[in-house]
């Protein structure tokens, strides 16, 4: 039986040694590990920094990117590009993201600046005739825009919901600031035409449905008299006046047996289409109408294991492709139809290629795992050099702690980024330091400017005391534990950090960095693994558990010899999964049971077992999105204590000392983005540090700042509903 079957409100007997160990449970490494390890990110929010709060209520920035170095822990998929000349090109994502170079042709050097413009929608394609003119089309029918794109992370963009077809818009050209024309999937084919598209979201957007049964997926307008757009079942379209809109003219030809993915057209006299089986359909007339004459190269037919996706034609001089199998193929006289010559490059990886865009002298493709590739010498087919650069992603941040001088988070890869000046919102103000030797940073807490402590999945903890000092702060490193530690929390003389062994590993000379002594006490040997921790000083710490049970001790830095108590908190016999606590002088503790989003409060956790826990729906439905994790609680003091959920929503309290009597001002600060089953965005971890500051980290490597000018605080002294339990 382990040490933890004896806790009870008179304490346990000390155990003979400290106990240092224990083997990280599979079920456990496949939850954590294997789903993106939401759950630390939300343990870590209990780290929360006490201090005097009095201030009304918070006013919360836009996501600001401060982690957004690369390599990137997580990508994301660039669907389009377009590229205006060498020192412009516009590319966009699945996740609403601009993606914008003002010297592409730099290779691995070329810097891409990102501006989220439509959040959380799947951006499909992008066309720009200038460098005062982007327009972008979305898989929901939405058009975005701007006439100042080359401004990159500055730029303004407008959004417009268009009258499209049912699967959305899937390929866009614009010619000039006078004519685009946008193609898209459903039933019938459906073409979306503006001729005033500079005027963003007061444009005018027509649409055109054909009774014939295509989709549209790709689009080329050299001029405001000519467009082609080609369909699914080897149909082109060519109208010669795109600019009447719904009135004007469009001719079907059937040119192939094979699905149509894309065309390019540089001029009125040539056209070049791509189909699914790696043939290049070609036209040196395509304005003639039934009269054109289109002819197709099978030179590489069905030779890429996965479908070719985009061509892009600058000249009559030359036409490069991009394949899914990661392959870019080019010609230099794409006007011989079947008699081109075609030659195969391949880029140096096996992720696929989803698109191209060129000009003379430079060419930029884009990959799914959000790395942009560019050549300066394109036409040099086979021998062509291209280089990568990382351009789209995240790296998850999974906690952050906050002094009144200075705010730390972490991310997965085993950075620490620092600010001292956190309320100042920009990303300027915040810099990045890799700890050696530090690889997947679970959770960090930072009692004073003089003193942080973060630990990792190996059972490291790394503390540093000069933190303020930036990239250039020291960490000391100590070995704790053999398992995943999932949470720490530090008052100035006490550290405690907590495994998933159901182990509490204390010291009480944090200070002295590889040099402190830890201890390891087992509180509870039959729970799955503990969840949350908060101290508030030397002589009180709380952990919560994954069935619901707190366990509190007036003397945790007693190490192997600490006494704890189990109460179960969370439901009147245990069984909620509490992920997130957060405790401040005074008695005051909050958790939050990860299942419901509730909050469990107490104003008398000094009261171990006689203490008395309310619980109180504070976030109203809908309710957490299944299988992603991510909510916590952070206390500045009895007068403020914010919640967050996984939807990107905070909750805050200026009364939370009354129970479910609290009063809760919810309110959405981020906007979660999920694609299919993947978990990239959401709140991970929040801490407030004044009266005026509370500072929030996200799972794309943002920061939320809430910010709130003095006031005065609520003072009601009416009693606490009925306990829960």
């Amino acid at each position: 039986m382990g040490h933890g079957s004896s806790v009870s409100a008179a304490g346990a007997s000390p155990p003979p040694a400290p106990v240092v160990g224990g083997v990280m449970s599979r079920s456990r490494a496949l939850a954590l590990l294997g789903a993106g390890l939401a759950l630390l990110g939300a343990a870590g929010a209990i780290a929360a920094c006490p201090a005097a709060f009095a201030g009304e209520r918070l006013s919360w920035s836009k996501p600001i990117a401060i982690d957004d170095q690369a390599p990137f822990g997580n990508s994301w998929r660039i669907e389009g590009v377009s590229c205006v000349s060498i020192s412009l090109c516009v590319a966009v994502d699945r996740v609403g993201n601009v993606l914008t170079s003002t010297d592409p042709g730099a290779g691995a050097t070329a810097r891409w600046t990102t501006k989220q413009v439509d959040p959380p929608r799947q951006m499909t394609a992008v066309s720009c005739p200038s460098s005062s003119l982007c327009v972008g089309v979305a898989k929901d029918n939405e058009v975005v825009s701007s006439t100042d794109p080359a401004r990159g992370a500055g730029a303004h963009w407008t959004r417009q919901q268009v009258d499209g077809p049912q699967e959305g818009l899937l390929g866009v050209s614009c010619p000039s600031s006078s004519l685009c024309v946008a193609v898209g999937a459903g039933s019938h084919g459906v073409l979306v035409t503006s001729v005033d598209p500079a005027r963003g979201s007061r444009a005018t957007w027509t649409a055109k449905r054909f009774r014939r049964g295509t989709t549209l997926s790709g689009v080329s307008c050299p001029s405001a008299s000519l467009c082609i757009a080609v369909g699914g079942e080897g149909d082109v379209l060519v109208s010669t006046d795109p600019r009447r809109g719904a009135h004007a003219s469009w001719r079907f030809e059937h040119v192939d047996g094979e699905e149509l993915k894309d065309i390019s057209c540089p001029s009125r006299l040539l056209c070049v289409a791509l189909d699914e089986a790696g043939e290049f359909v070609t036209s040196t007339d395509p304005a003639a109408g039934a009269r054109a004459s289109w002819t197709v190269n099978g030179q590489l037919k069905y030779q890429f294991p996965e479908q070719p996706l985009g061509i892009s034609c600058p000249s009559a001089s030359l036409c490069v492709a991009a394949g899914l199998d990661g392959r870019l193929t080019s010609t230099r006289d794409p006007a011989l139809g079947a008699g081109a010559s075609w030659t195969v490059k391949s880029v140096g990886s096996s992720s696929f290629l989803t698109g191209v865009s060129c000009v003379p002298s430079l060419c930029v493709a884009i990959r799914g795992n959000g790395r942009i590739i560019s050549s300066t010498d394109p036409s040099a087919g086979s021998a062509a050099n291209w280089t990568s650069v990382d351009a789209d992603g995240y790296t998850p941040l999974l906690d952050v702690s906050c002094t009144s001088t200075l705010c730390l988070a972490i991310d997965d890869r085993g950075d620490v980024l620092s600010s001292t000046d956190p309320g100042a919102g920009s990303h300027s103000s915040w810099g990045i330091e890799h700890i050696p030797d530090a690889e997947y940073l679970t959770a960090i807490s930072c009692p004073s400017s003089a003193l942080c402590a973060t630990v990792d999945a190996r059972g490291k903890v790394f503390i540093s005391t000069d933190p303020a000092r930036g990239a250039a702060a020291s960490w000391s490193a100590n070995d704790i534990d053999s398992s995943m530690l999932d949470g720490i929390s530090c008052s100035t003389s006490l550290c405690a950090a907590i495994d998933d062994n159901g182990n509490v590993i204390t010291t009480d000379d944090p200070s002295r960095g590889a040099d402190a002594t830890w201890a390891a006490r087992e509180v509870d040997a039959s729970v799955e693994f503990l969840t949350a921790v908060s101290c508030v000083s030397a002589t009180f710490c709380m952990v919560g558990d994954s069935e619901g049970f707190g366990y509190t001790s007036d003397d945790p830095g007693d190490g192997a010899f600490s006494r704890w108590t189990r109460k179960p908190i969370d439901a009147p016999a245990g069984g909620g999964d509490l992920s997130g606590a957060s405790c401040v002088a005074g008695g005051l503790c909050l958790a939050i049971d990860a299942g419901t989003e509730q909050v469990i409060s107490t104003a008398d956790a000094n009261a171990g077992l006689a203490a008395s826990w309310y619980r109180s729906r504070v976030f109203p439905p809908p309710l957490p999105l299944p299988e992603h994790e991510g909510d916590g609680v952070a206390c500045a003091s009895v007068n403020l204590c914010v919640a967050f959920d996984n939807r990107g929503r905070v909750a805050e309290s200026r009364n939370p000392r009354r129970g479910r009597g609290a009063r809760w001002r919810v309110e959405r600060v981020d906007h979660p983005t999920l694609w299919k089953d993947t978990r990239a965005s959401g709140l991970s971890a929040i801490s407030c540090s004044s009266s005026s500051l509370c500072v929030a980290v996200d799972w794309e490597g943002q920061a939320l700042i809430g910010t709130a000018p003095g006031a005065p605080h609520d003072r009601g002294n009416s009693p606490p509903a009925p306990p829960i339990n």
